[in-house]
């Protein structure tokens, strides 16, 4: 009998916990005092006074139906690009994003008019201007479109389409405190990859350093542009793989089987990438290292960092993309044994 009741209290805070946890804050406790109470209800009427078992949870958690239906329900959503239960979500992210690109942008074109980039103040300003509206497009477009496809995976509207039949087996197990993934985390992931997609695509020439040459600094790019131009596309790729795992760390919260070979996928593709991109010779400028031995001479020492520095941040990166991949993987196995 103690089993039942343990399993009976496990899977209506289950069933709670997946149809509230995309509320907003505020109404989050309400919506799930109420859902209790009336998994409560549901429970007395179909028992009569007996002794509840197991059984009669799983049947009343199969009435209610798929917590993300129910939570769509309760916030009045039909089908919706992002319905209520994610827009709270949607709106923190995009306001972050779209502060984020403004600074960059911003940023960004200031220095470039430093640098004597611009014939007046009219063209930087049409130039910032035109800059900030096409990278705050981008931006959103990116945020929006995954938000998008979160509300597709885990609303109604999926079910509706997959015809995937729900039972409480289907429930997320509660998530422990080393397990779960705090949201800042994703939403940093997030912003550093569209602003790294917007640095590579409209300013590539900024990444580099400042060097005195002749009583004056000088931005010397630290990549070839015209071979960066090339490789950009696979270079995208790889930021948007990225974006895509933090995307699925956030909705997912915890650390998952789901998200260990969604990172898995995505970092191996991107390691491959790497060693196509960073690892080609040619990608670096001609004129960034002997402009850094030239401003600190006594550099010169520790040449062989310069003359393999390609090989060096290859191998750094492919270390980085390895350590998360064998991090997230060991996480989702650890909690799931737990489970």
């Amino acid at each position: 009998m103690n089993n039942d009741k343990n399993y009976i209290d496990s899977m209506t805070t289950r069933y709670v916990y997946a149809a509230t946890r995309w509320m907003p804050a505020k109404q989050r406790k309400d919506a799930a005092r109420e859902l209790e109470s009336l998994i409560g209800d549901m429970m007395e009427e179909r028992t009569g006074g007996r002794v509840a078992v197991a059984k009669d949870i799983e049947m009343v958690l199969t009435e209610l139906g798929n917590p993300s239906a129910f939570s769509a329900k309760a916030n009045g959503q039909e089908q919706y690009l992002i319905g209520p239960d994610l827009f709270p979500k949607y709106k923190t992210v995009i306001s972050i994003v779209m502060m984020a690109v403004a600074f960059g942008i911003t940023v960004a074109m200031v220095v470039l008019m430093a640098l004597g980039s611009f014939s007046g103040i009219f063209d930087f300003l049409f130039s910032w201007l035109s800059s900030l509206v096409s990278a705050i497009v981008t931006g959103a477009a990116i945020v929006t479109f995954i938000f998008a496809l979160a509300q597709w995976r885990g609303g109604a509207l999926r079910d509706g389409i997959l015809h995937t039949p729900w039972s409480p087996a289907n429930l997320p197990p509660l998530p422990q405190n080393g397990e779960r993934i705090p949201r800042w985390e994703s939403i940093f992931g997030i912003v550093f990859g569209v602003l790294a997609m917007l640095l590579f695509v409209l300013f590539p020439q900024l990444i580099g350093g400042f060097f005195k040459t002749d009583g004056r600094y000088v931005l010397v790019p630290f990549f070839n542009l015209e071979i960066m131009r090339q490789m950009l596309p696979m270079l995208l790729l790889m930021f948007a793989l990225g974006i895509f795992r933090e995307f699925v760390a956030f909705m997912e919260g915890r650390y998952t089987m789901r998200l260990a070979i969604v990172t898995s996928i995505s970092d191996l593709i991107s390691m491959g990438l790497a060693v196509v991109v960073f690892g080609n010779p040619q990608l670096y400028s001609a004129n960034f290292f002997p402009a850094v031995q030239a401003a600190a001479p006594e550099l010169s020492e520790i040449s062989w960092v310069f003359e393999s520095f390609g090989k060096i941040f290859l191998a750094v990166f492919l270390f980085a993309l390895v350590l998360d991949l064998l991090t997230t993987l060991f996480k989702a196995l650890k909690y799931r044994a737990n489970v």
